[in-house]
């Protein structure tokens, strides 16, 4: 017996995007990851989990990544349409007794303690056909039933009353003859019920929400926070260096500046830039400048670096960090740049969006020695330190 997870995550959320927007909820960033990577990513943290399946709208062709466990297929105009489709795709991975973990993408916040509690529920009760649980939490607040006016007609007795939450598991044959028999049911314990079979509650974390409006993605980012045991600050150092050429002017943070020489590079040849994207880049672990902007691609030829630091900085800002303190030096025997260094820290202040003084820029010479000395080249190099955001 193997499990799998099935992440639901097909739907385009009509009550979130209140705004006609069309970035689906799913799609949204979460503490630098989306919402689907985040409710994907606690899936696959168990390992007991063989793979999961992402049943996603025929108009979303998002890949998470390449990770060989993840699969793919598209889902139904509703919930129980779309669980049943990915049912079918996971027949030719899964066997019938295999435990399937239903889960809504939108529920990023569930706990792997939780799931795995799950899975062990389900095995202690016989891992049998016509048995299901469901992760939940009593309710704790009275419940009223309304009319259309909000009048209230009457109050159940909240002791018998379970908030239900997923994932929801039972192995395949139970829910595809579940689906299969029950149209249009709001979850797979639903579905299991009407067919006449057993459904077992297992207690959960009551903050396993469902991002529903746009409200819940700040209380999501919240409860993400507080169980979060990651880094909070992070690390870059980055360096650059350019032989000079003949010509008039060099760039240097962004400012230009007159000189009787200038910058060999296949881009602008900023290298207090260049420097800065290495630092920012080793930081997020993601290699350096060559990797995402290299010097045989003709995009980027003769290209502003300021533009390049600024998708280096929307990289970092996706992932859910910020900039800290910047501490670059340029290295260059000349021109003299101390009369630049202003401008060059609040084009970064701009860049990064922070206060000047989270800049620091120095210049200085090699006394004329080596390459640098004798007026061959300049190099840059830089610091930085990230915390989360």
């Amino acid at each position: 017996m193997e499990v799998w997870a099935l992440m639901v995550a097909a739907g385009s959320g009509k009550r979130y995007s209140t705004d006609g927007g069309t970035l689906f909820k799913q799609h949204q960033m979460l503490l630098g990851k989306t919402v689907l990577a985040t409710s994907v990513e606690a899936m696959l943290q168990l390992p007991s989990v063989r793979g999961v399946m992402v049943v996603m709208a025929a108009q979303d062709d998002v890949r998470l990544s390449e990770d060989p466990r993840i699969h793919y297929c598209v889902g139904g105009a509703e919930r129980y349409l779309s669980v049943l489709l990915g049912l079918q795709a996971l027949q030719s991975l899964a066997s019938p007794t295999d435990l399937i973990l239903v889960h809504d993408a939108a529920r990023p916040c569930v706990r792997s303690d939780d799931i795995q509690r799950l899975i062990s529920q389900w095995m202690s009760l016989g891992a049998c056909d016509d048995l299901a649980v469901c992760l939940g939490s009593p309710c704790v607040d009275n419940l009223h039933r309304v009319d259309t006016f909000h009048k209230v007609l009457a109050t159940p007795d909240r002791q018998s009353l379970w908030r239900a939450f997923t994932p929801q598991a039972a192995n395949l044959r139970t829910l595809m003859s579940a689906l299969w028999s029950s149209a249009d049911v709001k979850d797979e314990a639903e579905a299991v019920m009407r067919m006449g079979g057993r459904v077992v509650m297992v207690a959960g974390a009551a903050d396993n929400i469902k991002i529903t409006y746009q409200e819940d993605l700040g209380m999501a980012q919240q409860i993400l926070r507080q169980g979060y045991r990651g880094p909070v600050i992070k690390i870059g150092q980055g360096y650059d260096v350019h032989a000079f050429k003949p010509g008039d002017h060099i760039v240097l943070g962004g400012v230009m500046i007159s000189h009787d020489q200038a910058i060999s590079a296949h881009s602008d040849g900023d290298v207090l830039l260049h420097a800065i994207c290495d630092a920012v880049l080793g930081a997020l672990g993601l290699g350096d400048i060559g990797v995402h902007f290299p010097d045989t691609n003709v995009e980027f030829k003769g290209a502003n670096s300021r533009l390049l630091l600024a998708k280096v900085i929307t990289w970092m800002r996706d992932r859910g960090w910020q900039l800290q303190n910047l501490d670059a030096t340029v290295i260059a025997q000349r021109p003299k740049l101390r009369p630049y260094v202003a401008l060059m820290q609040q084009n970064l202040a701009e860049e990064f969006a922070v206060s000047i003084d989270v800049i620091n820029i120095k210049a200085t010479t090699t006394e004329r020695l080596g390459f640098i000395g004798r007026e061959e080249g300049l190099a840059a190099e830089a610091v930085v330190l990230l915390t989360r955001s």
